[in-house]
C-alpha cells in the first residue's frame, strides 16, 4: 500500500517539474518512423540500349536479378527519423564479365522511383 506521505512527494515533484517546464521551451522527440518506398528499374548493356538480363542489383540490404527484359524491382521498408521523407541510397548492378556500377538515387517515401543503369563489358 502506497503511504499519503509518498503520494504527496510525488505530486510535489508533479508540480515542480511541470512549473518549469512551462517557464522552457520542450521539444518532443518522437522516435523513428517506417518508410516504405519501391525501386522500380532497369539495367541495359551500354549506349545501345540492350536489356541486360540476369544482373544482380543490390542496395539497402536487398538484392534481386533483372529479368528477360533487364528490369527490376526491389520494395523495401526503412526505419528513419520522424519528419524525414527521403533517402539516398546507393545501388549497385553486377554481372560476371560486366563492368560493376553503382549509383546513388534519392527515393521517397510511400513513392516509386525509377532508375537506369547502364553496364559495359570487361
Amino acid at each position: 500500500m502506497i503511504k499519503k506521505a509518498t503520494i504527496l512527494a510525488l505530486a510535489v515533484l508533479l508540480v515542480a517539474t511541470l512549473t518549469s517546464c512551462a517557464s522552457k521551451r520542450v521539444v518532443v522527440v518522437r522516435g523513428p518512423h517506417a518508410f516504405d518506398a519501391t525501386i522500380k528499374g532497369r539495367v541495359v548493356h551500354g549506349a545501345a540500349g540492350v536489356p541486360a538480363v540476369r544482373v544482380g542489383v543490390s542496395g539497402y540490404g536487398q538484392s534481386v536479378h533483372t529479368g528477360d527484359r533487364g528490369y527490376f524491382t526491389i520494395h523495401f521498408r526503412a526505419s528513419v527519423p520522424v519528419g524525414q521523407h527521403n533517402l539516398n541510397l546507393k545501388l549497385t548492378a553486377s554481372k560476371p564479365g560486366w563492368h560493376n556500377r553503382s549509383v546513388v538515387i534519392t527515393v521517397h517515401e510511400n513513392r516509386t522511383t525509377s532508375v537506369k543503369i547502364g553496364l559495359k563489358p570487361r
